[in-house]
C-alpha cells in the first residue's frame, strides 16, 4: 500500500458523496494489499473508522490481500459485527485486482461477488451497482466488459434506481503511475461513453495508489463543480487506490 493517508481520506470523501444520495450509505475503497504487518493494520483502522457510520454496502476495487494473506484480510473485516455481517450478507463486494486470481476470488467464502461471476450487478437501497472487474490493455476484455455494462444498465432494476454506481479495478480517469498506459489513453473511452449515455452518477476504480476525484462531467465537459452529486447530470470518477 503506498500514500497510506490517502484511505481514511477515501472513506470520509465517498461516504460523504454517497449519503448525498439519499438512498444508502456505501464506502468504496481498494488496494488494500501490502506488507504485514503494517498495511494490515493501515487497512484495520480504515474498516475500524467506516464501521462507525454503520453503511449498508462495501465496494472494494481489488488488489486485496496480497503479502500479508486471506486470513489476515478476513480477521479485519470480521472485527466489527456490523461488517462482519455485511460480509456474511453478501454485501461486502469486490472486483478482482491484478494481484489475484480469478479461483482466489471466485472461491472466497462467504462470497464477495454475485452469481458466481467476476462481473455482475445488484441493487443496494435505490442504488443500482455493477461491477466491471479486472480489465487490463486487452481490448477484447475491453470490449466484452462494455458489452456487459451496456447490457445491464437497460435492465428494469437499473431504470428503476435513481443512482447507477459502477465500479472495476481500473480507474477511467487518472493523474497516477498508470495514467499513460492502454487502459487510460484509449481502450476506456467506449466505457466512458456508456457511462455518459446511460446516466452513470459514480465510477469508482483502483489501480493507480492514490485518491482523485473529478468533477461531475459529461462528454469530457465539467457539468458542475458543487459538493452535491445531481442524478442524471453526468459522472463523477474517482481513483480509490490505497
Amino acid at each position: 500500500m503506498k500514500r497510506k493517508i490517502f484511505l481514511p481520506v477515501l472513506a470520509i470523501a465517498l461516504l460523504g458523496i454517497i449519503s448525498m444520495l439519499q438512498a444508502a450509505t456505501i464506502v468504496a475503497y481498494g488496494d488494500t494489499r501490502g506488507s504485514a504487518p503494517a498495511d494490515s493494520v493501515v487497512h484495520q483502522r480504515l474498516v475500524d473508522r467506516y464501521a462507525l457510520d454503520n453503511p449498508d454496502a462495501i465496494l472494494n476495487t481489488g488488489d486485496l490481500w496480497q503479502m500479508y494473506g486471506v486470513n489476515a484480510f478476513t480477521n479485519i473485516l470480521r472485527k466489527n459485527p456490523n461488517i462482519s455481517a455485511l460480509l456474511d450478507n453478501g454485501r461486502y463486494l469486490v472486483a478482482k485486482g491484478n494481484h489475484e486470481v480469478d479461483s482466489e476470488v471466485l472461491g472466497y467464502k462467504p462470497a464477495i461477488v454475485c452469481d458466481s461471476s467476476l462481473v455482475y450487478s445488484t441493487t443496494v437501497g435505490d442504488c443500482f451497482i455493477v461491477c466491471v472487474g479486472e480489465i487490463n490493455e486487452d481490448m477484447a476484455k475491453v470490449t466484452a466488459a462494455t458489452a456487459y455494462l451496456r447490457a445491464q444498465l437497460q435492465t428494469d432494476a437499473a431504470l428503476k434506481a435513481n443512482w447507477r454506481i459502477v465500479f472495476g479495478h481500473r480507474s477511467l480517469y487518472s493523474d497516477g503511475a498508470y495514467a499513460q498506459d492502454a487502459w487510460t489513453s484509449y481502450h476506456y473511452q467506449q466505457m466512458v461513453e456508456v457511462c455518459d449515455s446511460f446516466h452513470v452518477n459514480l465510477y469508482v476504480g483502483g489501480h493507480d495508489h492514490h485518491y482523485e476525484r473529478s468533477e461531475l462531467l459529461r462528454e469530457g465537459v465539467v457539468m458542475s463543480t458543487l459538493d452535491s452529486v445531481p442524478a442524471d447530470s453526468g459522472t463523477v470518477y474517482i481513483v480509490s487506490g490505497g
